[in-house]
């Protein structure tokens, strides 16, 4: 504020100055180098002369911000991979062909039992198609196509593509080279002739990727808090509905489902931060 009244002060003074030279018609040395140094002086004490530190303060404070959440991102991101390799590992060495009983038997007799709630069989099955190989192709290029075009997010809709053909095509490598046979049991006979190896979800990893990803385009293009929390919830609400489906109709195994959530949280947790760098440059 001081800054702003000495620079109003300046100018008034610099204007009474050049009326009195005008009105003398005195134009001498010392009176142009007056007039120079006063404009000099008032110009540099401007409004805009003490927001430069504080500008500064904050570029600071937003690139600290900056790394510390990309430190965060790749913990989690690395953490989420040894935790995937884990349970892999596991799998690989015993469970081929059967539950792990701590992970699976459980979570398998309570699916069972809710087999014979025909609307949640039903919205198991939708998610089945929508989510699957084909019916995924189609729900995520309608919405790639609907970022790019129609609300101008192309660097979003470019992470979100990227994601998918790395999570997805990963998964698919990885399920031949794990082998695990998908469960028998509690396997409802609509699904009975599901193709494909079990370990992991290829639903849940479309899931995590898709859901997980719109996620964090709203959380850097939205300013309200309640938005955010309402997408966030509405994001693990859907992958745990998807991941829940598939022990439902019984093409999967629990274990199964948190291996494909896994993936998808390390895609999402290591491209996150170069997602946020190229959106702030554009």
């Amino acid at each position: 504020m001081g800054w702003c009244l000495t620079n109003v002060y300046g100018e008034m003074l610099i204007v009474h100055l050049v009326e009195y030279i005008n009105a003398r018609d005195l134009h001498s040395f010392s009176e142009m180098g007056l007039f120079l140094c006063l404009w000099i002086i008032f110009s540099k004490n401007s409004c805009k002369g003490p927001s430069r530190p504080l500008e500064l303060k904050q570029i600071r404070m937003e690139k600290r911000g900056l790394r510390m959440n990309k430190k965060l991102s790749y913990t989690v991101g690395v953490i989420s991979l040894i935790l995937f390799l884990i349970v892999a590992l596991i799998v690989k060495m015993k469970y081929m062909h059967g539950p792990i009983p701590v992970l699976d038997l459980a979570v398998q007799k309570f699916a069972g039992d809710l087999q014979g709630v025909s609307w949640l069989v039903a919205l198991a099955s939708l998610i089945a198609t929508l989510l699957g190989d084909a019916g995924g192709a189609v729900v995520g290029l309608i919405i790639i196509v609907a970022l790019y075009f129609v609300f101008k997010q192309r660097v979003a809709a470019i992470w979100l593509a990227f994601n998918i053909v790395i999570a997805v095509g990963g998964n698919t490598v990885l399920k031949v080279l794990i082998g695990r046979v998908r469960p028998e049991t509690y396997r409802l006979p609509a699904f009975a002739h599901e193709s494909g190896m079990s370990f992991a979800s290829g639903h849940s990893v479309f899931a995590t990727i898709l859901f997980g990803t719109l996620f964090l385009i709203i959380v850097q293009t939205v300013r309200s808090q309640s938005a955010k929390v309402i997408s966030g919830i509405l994001a693990v609400g859907l992958i745990g509905l998807t991941m829940f489906s598939r022990v439902l109709i019984g093409v999967h195994y629990p274990s199964d489902t948190i291996g494909g959530l896994l993936i998808g949280i390390t895609v999402l947790a290591l491209t996150y931060p170069t997602y946020v760098n190229y959106l702030r440059r554009n």
